[in-house]
């Protein structure tokens, strides 16, 4: 029986809809794409030497790089929603139905919840250290610029150049966030589901 043979059968949903493993991700990926462009001048404002209001920072990024200046790093966002937050949700779902907790357990799912956070930590911060990279790397002297291509070369070029730790970068940091967001969103949402 294939590991997610589950996911793809029909349960007793409202409505009778039909779950899928890759819903998540891809309903975060969409989400990614509207607000990539707020991302990156957000990014852009944290890293400013000088303050700069929102139009101006607007205006530079796209003096700089066109409109396609806005979406710098997506290539990482796009592997990032499609494998660390898939894991989320598969890693979470699938605990709940092999019974790794109980039906009306809160501390379970709470749990469950922060075990699916670290899972999908492991493969969210290198993508994250890179879009990061990527986003910001125009603000940088133009000899001093890591210019990837886009996010696998990224993954090629950091452990070559760095070594493989380097990767992981901030992955503490990244992993309690990742671990604390998942479960807030994931095992809350579901145990206030389950008090309607």
């Amino acid at each position: 029986m294939p590991l997610f043979h589950f996911l793809d059968e029909c349960h007793e949903w409202p409505e009778e809809r039909l779950p899928r493993w890759w819903f998540g991700g891809f309903s975060s990926l969409c989400v990614s794409f509207a607000v990539a462009p707020i991302d990156i001048i957000k990014t852009h404002m944290q890293l400013q030497l000088r303050k700069m209001s929102i139009l101006v920072t607007i205006r530079k990024i796209y003096r700089l790089k066109g409109f396609f200046g806005f979406y710098d790093g997506f290539s990482a966002t796009i592997l990032r929603q499609m494998s660390s937050t898939n894991l989320h949700f598969i890693v979470y779902e699938s605990g709940k139905h092999l019974k790794y907790v109980e039906e009306h357990s809160y501390v379970g799912k709470i749990i469950l919840g922060c075990v699916a956070g670290m899972s999908g930590a492991v493969f969210g911060i290198p993508t994250d250290l890179i879009n990061v990279r990527m986003q910001s790397d125009m603000k940088v002297p133009k000899g001093e610029r890591r210019n990837y291509k886009h996010v696998f070369d990224g993954l090629v070029r950091i452990p070559k150049e760095e070594g493989w730790m380097a990767l992981y970068k901030g992955g503490t940091v990244a992993a309690v966030k990742t671990t604390l967001g998942t479960c807030s969103q994931i095992a809350l949402y579901d145990i206030i589901y389950t008090l309607r």
